[in-house]
């Protein structure tokens, strides 16, 4: 059994392709948002699914004095630190990591998505916006 295996139970990379993090925000997001877009609309007062550079994001208010709720995935690329073995040379493109991220309400969750399915991402929406409203309540 691999280490990777091991620790989080596939072997798959921590890290996400160039290509998966296009995906994700070119065509898995925009399909699931709208999904949720023409599903929900007809329950809340305001539903909307917006672009930006590099970002997809959906928009849920339940109703005018309730706070919206915003879920956005966004493209981005870290590089791999290498202060714990400088003499080791890496190649530039082996120094890049791709993330498709995900920020709820202007806070950055911990959870690259860029290989999630459409229907994982509607899970995760809805989860996310059931919490939401269960602490607005509070």
């Amino acid at each position: 059994m691999s280490h990777l295996r091991r620790l989080f139970g596939r072997d798959k990379p921590i890290a996400a392709s160039p290509e998966s993090v296009a995906h994700c925000i070119e065509t898995a997001a925009p399909n699931a948002f709208q999904a949720l877009r023409d599903e929900l609309d007809a329950f809340v007062e305001r539903v909307e699914v917006y672009r930006d550079d590099g970002e997809i994001g959906i928009l849920i208010q339940p109703d005018a004095d309730a706070d919206p709720f915003t879920y956005i995935v966004s493209a981005r690329t870290l590089r791999v630190p290498n202060f714990a073995f400088p003499e080791i040379n890496v190649a530039e493109d082996e120094a890049r990591r791709f993330r498709a991220e995900v920020h709820v309400n202007g806070n950055r969750e911990r959870k690259n998505v860029a290989d999630w399915s459409e229907e994982a991402l509607i899970r995760d929406v809805l989860t996310t916006y059931e919490e939401h409203v269960a602490w607005d309540a509070a």
